[in-house]
């Protein structure tokens, strides 16, 4: 029984051995429809793990078995696959040149259009209803355009474009210039922006070559457009920042249209977490309105008004800085007495009155 063993082993191990000498080589070379050789195409053998890739001259060397009919697989990214059958007698060498084609199709023609609102040259539309998804702690529409422009103070909502000063930003409500006024300080004692998100229906921004009409200030231009409204609605909200609602609506056979707007803001909570410890108490609140009454189809008057009443107090404590080396550290430790009160208040109007001349009138 051993020694059947041994004879059954070395009968398998023959036979194996039989089967791996019926082998052939298949020796080629790959090129595209141009007859341009390509590099690193696969070859290799349908349902078996033998394969290989041409070089840089598009050739390539494949064992295959032999004896039989067999698959011969081209793969190259980009182009179309192809399978040859081959068959192959035992120890015979077989030269093969294949042709492989590019994967492309032919499509229509496909027109790109700018629909975006581009009236000249460096100006952004920005969507105001987007406002209140702004990560900021100014919020309203400066807060949108901190994506464009850089600011290093969160607390405040004026900018800076191409180192010009906040002066420099002409700001326009629908044609009424906006003079900002001149600030205590900018940054927690500033109170909220003229500008009132809730009333805005559009934006534009320009950077720079803005039409002559608004001005001859070099820096930029945040022109913004009121909503007429069309119906009666209004809207409230309210977060730990503070409160702020408006109403809109028509009257007198939709010939005017109004729109009023409070807001109340404070960043006591905010500024707990200054260097400067101590009792912070800002309140800022502000009224506006804006109305337009269309006489006829030629005639119109506006009328914008906004008031603004400015409150910061503040009684610090005590304050903590910390400064130099890591093996030499130090820390100076303050007191105070004493508080700070800052009142500003500012009001502004205008009133202006529009002619359209029909199309009778203009061709004259």
């Amino acid at each position: 029984m051993k020694y059947l063993g041994f004879l059954l082993l070395w009968l398998l191990t023959g036979f194996t051995l039989f089967a791996q000498n019926e082998s052939a080589m298949l020796k080629g070379r790959v090129t595209d429809e141009n007859n341009i050789p390509l590099e690193f195409v696969s070859v290799s053998v349908k349902g078996e793990t033998q394969g290989t890739k041409t070089n840089n001259a598009g050739e390539f060397v494949l064992m295959v078995s032999a004896n039989r009919t067999v698959q011969i697989v081209f793969t190259y990214v980009g182009f179309e696959s192809k399978i040859i059958n081959k068959r192959i007698e035992n120890g015979e060498t077989y030269n093969l040149t294949v042709s492989i084609n590019r994967n492309t199709r032919q499509k229509d023609g496909v027109t790109i259009t700018d629909k975006s609102k581009r009236n000249e040259a460096g100006n952004i539309a920005i969507n105001p209803k987007k406002y209140y998804e702004m990560p900021s702690t100014v919020q309203g529409i400066e807060g949108l355009l901190k994506i464009f422009l850089s600011n290093n103070n969160e607390l405040t909502s004026q900018y800076n474009v191409r180192g010009g000063n906040f002066d420099e930003n002409l700001v326009y409500i629908n044609d009424f210039e906006v003079y900002r006024p001149f600030l205590v300080r900018s940054g927690q004692q500033e109170g909220l922006s003229i500008i009132n998100p809730d009333l805005v229906s559009g934006v534009n921004f320009s950077t720079g070559g803005f039409q002559s009409k608004y001005g001859d200030k070099m820096s930029s231009v945040l022109d913004i457009t009121y909503k007429r409204p069309k119906e009666f609605a209004g809207s409230v909200s309210l977060s730990m920042l503070g409160l702020a609602a408006h109403l809109e609506g028509t009257a007198i056979r939709k010939r005017l249209s109004y729109m009023i707007g409070a807001r109340q803001k404070s960043n006591q909570y905010l500024l707990q977490s200054q260097q400067t410890k101590g009792i912070y108490n800002p309140t800022f609140t502000d009224i506006q309105a804006y109305l337009n009454y269309q006489f006829d189809t030629d005639w119109q008057v506006d009328v914008f008004a906004n008031y603004a009443r400015n409150r910061f107090d503040f009684q610090p404590e005590n304050s903590t800085q910390s400064f130099g080396l890591i093996n030499k550290a130090f820390q100076l430790r303050m007191f105070y007495d004493g508080a700070e009160t800052d009142k500003f208040d500012s009001r502004y109007g205008g009133v202006s009155i529009t002619h359209t001349p029909n199309q009778k009138q203009h061709s004259n």
